[in-house]
């Protein structure tokens, strides 16, 4: 026998319907006029849309001069295969913003000059077209330092010779133009590790003849 309870919540019941929890996401890309893209994504029980991979430490060099562009990059890869979007912070206060799309595993690859001498660290973080946003990746530490290899340098050719010689005298006696790296000109270490302008002297300009062309004695490391 049915009672009254049951024929009530057959009538009750009449007409309703389920609607599920559903999680819906919908993005739309305007291309012009005439040419606007939906893409729609629904998951149920699970988020709609899931984060890119953390991006791995960018490749790149670990030492470098100022004013000198150098490469660097790295890729990771979305779960769904969205398009991604990459964000560049270069420790010198500069960063790339957000630059893409690029595709899922495709190598995002950047230019970066630093002005100063310093210790910088690279880092970059990824987003795909819904805004899911990873973490930091871990930094690359780049050391950029106008003094490379030996001091003496002073013209940036890469090898010291008479142009050196020629410019180190322009400094000192005529027209008294700033070196571009004074870690470069201070030859005897006078003021090392950080040397100012007035380090450099006549000093110098000796260590500087003697080398090239008296006893051929090796300059001394940059400091």
């Amino acid at each position: 026998m049915y009672d009254e309870a049951v024929f009530r919540n057959i009538i009750e019941s009449c007409g309703t319907r389920v609607v599920p929890q559903l999680d819906l996401q919908i993005q739309m890309t305007w291309h012009s006029v005439n040419d606007i893209e939906l893409t729609i994504r629904v998951g149920y029980g699970v988020g709609a849309n899931a984060t890119p991979g953390i991006p791995p430490e960018p490749q790149g060099p670990d030492e470098g001069i100022p004013e000198q562009w150098y490469l660097f990059q790295t890729a990771t890869t979305d779960p769904e295969s969205d398009d991604l979007y990459y964000f560049w912070d270069w420790g010198d206060g500069d960063s790339t913003g957000w630059i893409g799309p690029y595709d899922s595993g495709q190598d995002s690859k950047v230019n970066h000059a630093w002005d100063d001498n310093g210790t910088y660290e690279v880092k970059v973080k990824v987003k795909d077209a819904w805004d899911a946003e990873t973490d930091w990746s871990t930094a690359r530490t780049i050391e950029i330092d106008c003094c490379q290899g030996t001091v003496g340098n002073v013209d940036g050719s890469g090898i010291v010779d008479g142009a050196d010689l020629s410019v180190l005298i322009d400094h000192l006696f005529i027209s008294l133009n700033a070196l571009d790296c004074v870690k470069e000109g201070d030859l005897n270490h006078s003021g090392a590790p950080e040397p100012d302008p007035m380090d450099v002297d006549g000093a110098d300009l000796s260590i500087m003849i003697d080398h090239l062309f008296i006893t051929l004695d090796d300059l001394l490391p940059c400091p």
